[in-house]
């Protein structure tokens, strides 16, 4: 699906395997990300197979991801858990790391979380159109209502340079 609107375009691509969708949305923002998530959700499940797929002299430009973030949630050192069996227990260390691949061949998404709680524990969950201003990005399997990764990307610093991975 490829729609225009102005300078807001949406793409919606799907995966080798055809269990994935890959939405990438130019668009401004809502006052939350998941009311902009909702509005281009919305417009790509309304425009469906109506959307006029691409022509042969239009073009893509995909934007390169290649990051490992990394988190530690400190504010939550010394508080108190208040549910479930770790009832009473207290955070001694809480912290993510987030690993994002996009590029031409695809995309790898990983996601790593270790809690500690007087005891070390790690657990898993885990036309031209170019992209060069801020966007939304989001992957969900094309059954599902909702997505398992929303982003909205306003850094250039988490972007692969068009020219490093030209060369």
């Amino acid at each position: 699906m490829v729609r225009h609107e102005g300078q807001e375009h949406v793409i919606s691509l799907e995966t080798m395997g055809g269990k994935d969708l890959m939405v990438l949305a130019s668009v401004a923002p809502s006052a939350t990300l998941a009311e902009t998530y909702d509005r281009v959700d919305g417009l790509v499940r309304k425009a469906g197979a109506e959307a006029p797929p691409p022509g042969p002299g239009d073009a893509l430009a995909v934007p390169l991801f290649n990051f490992r973030l990394g988190h530690d949630y400190r504010a939550l050192v010394g508080k108190m858990i208040r549910t479930g069996r770790f009832n009473g227990w207290l955070f001694e260390r809480a912290f993510q790391r987030v690993r994002l691949r996009l590029d031409e061949r695809g995309a790898s998404l990983s996601s790593e979380s270790e809690i500690a709680i007087g005891c070390s524990r790690a657990a898993s969950p885990s036309r031209f159109i170019a992209f060069n201003r801020p966007f939304l990005l989001y992957l969900r399997r094309k059954e599902s209502e909702a997505p398992y990764l929303v982003m909205w990307v306003g850094h250039p610093g988490i972007l692969v340079s068009y020219y490093a991975s030209a060369a």
